[in-house]
Parts: structure tokens; sequence; C-alpha cells
């Protein structure tokens, strides 16, 4: 190798980030970052991790010494303080008295690291880390062929090894390669689709005939400049959910060539909304500990206490989806108190 091609490489590895490493003893390596801002905050934190250490304690204590289930509910587009803060939703969002008192049963996380964009976020409450080290900085819209790749450790991983049944029922987004399925990312049970909300959104035939969107019917154009004749893509070529199976994954609720469509793409929201009051029931028959986090595509149905049906005012054409799938929320709550579920048990 030339002199000047092994000190390029040398160059390079020296420059490869040691994020997070395992030492022979067990002890976890970070790197300097972490170190500089552990100097400033180590006390701080440390005072931190007692007050929580302590109420899980309580909890596992009133629980009869059984770790709590963990429910985890992600929405989109909701802004800061529209839910669940009586200060803040007066003036911009409504008030959730089922999904507040569900909250304050468990414990109420109130800061927190996040990035206005889906899949970062999922990312980075699934592995902890920043999303720059995932490398999922981005909401991809398209056909992406990237994803969480297979060597990240993820929280369902941890808590499987650690005992829980895990579950995951919804929006997943966090890529479109093999190894970033929910399946493969340490849950024992999932359904989910495989592509992002672009192409569930909009990618078929009845968004191009509502001019949404261009190039998706190749019938419907001459492709004179198109050299490529599969870059043109086909809505029915696509697998969308999928369901988990005896350690398989099947498509559902689509027949071989059938075409994508937004009815079928607010059918498979109406499925997942179904099936995760399904699984919340099965689950809590258990007496295994789980996590369950549910993807939600679209909020509607919220209501004024008075009972008025709202919308919000910023959003001119999303009422219709804003106001379905927080009904769902709703349910889940009432449903979490009719099957008597330990309050103990919830993390929320």
């Amino acid at each position: 190798m030339h002199k000047a091609a092994r000190l390029i490489l040398l160059f390079i590895l020296c420059l490869a980030p040691a994020t997070v490493t395992l030492a022979a003893e067990g002890k976890i390596i970070h790197d300097a970052e972490y170190y500089i801002i552990e100097a400033q905050n180590g006390e701080r934190w440390a005072a931190d991790d007692k007050q929580i250490d302590k109420k899980l304690a309580d909890l596992r204590k009133k629980n009869g010494g059984k770790p709590p289930n963990i429910v985890y509910i992600l929405l989109d587009d909701v802004g800061f303080g529209e839910i669940g803060m009586d200060n803040l939703s007066v003036i911009r969002g409504y008030k959730t008295p089922r999904m507040d008192a569900l909250a304050k049963e468990g414990i109420s996380l109130q800061r927190m690291y996040t990035e206005p964009s889906c899949t970062p976020t999922r990312v980075a409450m699934m592995t902890g880390r920043y999303p720059t080290r995932t490398g999922t900085t981005e909401a991809k819209a398209t056909l992406a062929g990237d994803g969480l790749h297979a060597e990240e450790i993820t929280l369902a991983e941890v808590l499987r090894d650690a005992g829980y049944y895990t579950s995951h029922v919804g929006k997943w987004h966090m890529g479109d390669i093999e190894q970033a399925y929910a399946s493969n990312q340490g849950f024992m049970h999932a359904e989910f689709p495989i592509h992002q909300q672009g192409q569930l959104a909009i990618m078929g035939r009845d968004m191009e005939s509502a001019d949404i969107i261009r190039g998706v019917d190749a019938s419907r154009q001459k492709q004179t400049f198109t050299l490529d004749k599969l870059f043109t893509p086909d809505p029915a070529h696509m697998v969308t959910s999928v369901e988990l199976r005896d350690g398989k994954l099947y498509e559902v609720e689509m027949e071989p060539g059938e075409a994508w469509t937004q009815k079928k793409y607010r059918e498979m929201n109406e499925r997942y909304q179904k099936n995760a009051l399904e699984q919340l029931r099965t689950l809590s028959k258990q007496d295994k500990p789980f996590f369950l986090t549910i993807g939600r595509y679209f909020l509607s149905r919220l209501f004024r206490s008075s009972g008025a049906n709202t919308t919000p005012s910023t959003v001119a054409r999303w009422p219709t989806f804003w106001l379905r799938s927080t009904n769902g929320l709703v349910r889940l709550s009432t449903k979490w108190t009719n099957w008597g579920l330990p309050k103990t048990r919830l993390l929320w």
C-alpha cells in the first residue's frame, strides 16, 4: 500500500467514533463528549437517578414485586402542550382528562430530547442515542433502502432479554431495509407497514387522479424520457402491512396485484387501532410483564369538554386525519381501566 494511502487510512481509523463500547470487565466506555458533559452534570444526574429508582421501587412494591408494564404510544403531528398540559392546551389544544389520568397513574416524563420529524424521534427513543449516531437523521418519504442497523441495541431487545414480552402495533418508520423491521429489532409480536408514510399516504393511482402526485401510473404518461422503466414505481408492487406469525412475516389485507389506495390506507389505520386494543387485552391476561408500543398514523376526533367537535385552526386540510386516532387513545385508556389492570404497572 502506498505510504500516503496508509496515512489516510490510519487517520480515518483514528477519527472513527468510539461511541459506546464494552470493556472486558463489562463497563461502558463512552466517547469524550459524554465525559465532558458528565463532569458538569454528574451530581444532578445521580440525584435524578435516585428519585427514579425510588419511584420504580415503589411501583414494584405496590405491584407485588413485579416490574411495571410499559405502554408507549407515539403520535404524529402533535405540538408541545396541545394535550396533557392544561396551562397550554387551554390556548392551543384540547383537554384530555382520560389520557391525563392514565399518565398520572404512572410516571409522567415531561423533559425529553426529540426532533421535528418522524424517523429521528422514533430511533432516538428506541435506541437512546442521538439520530446522528445511527445515521437516521431524516424522515424518508420515498423508497430509501436504508434504516436502523441490526447492530443497534433497542429498548425492545433490552426488555425482551430482561423477561418482558415485547409487542409493536402500527406505524414503524425506522427504515425499509429488512434489518430495520420491528420483527428484527427485539419485538416478539409485530404488526407494521414496511414502507414509509410518504408511500402509504400519497403513492396511489387515486392520488394521481387527485393531482397530489405524478408518475405512479405509467399508463397515464408517454414515458418518452424514461430510460429505466423499472424506476417508475407501481403501488401494486409494494408490500404494505405485515404481521409476524410463527417467526415469519406475512402481508395482510392485500391480494396479489391489488393496487394500494387511500381507502386501503384508512382501513390499515383502523385495523391497527382495533388490533392495539386486542393486543392490550391479550397481554393484560398474562402474568409476564409486557412492553407494548403503538404507532399512530393520523389523529382524529378530539372533543372539547362541551362536546363540540373541534379541529386545529392551523391545519386547513388535516381535520379528518387529525381527529380520528386520538379518539382511539381515549378508547385505549378507557379499556385499560375496564380491564382492571393495576394502576401501578403503567409507565407513560
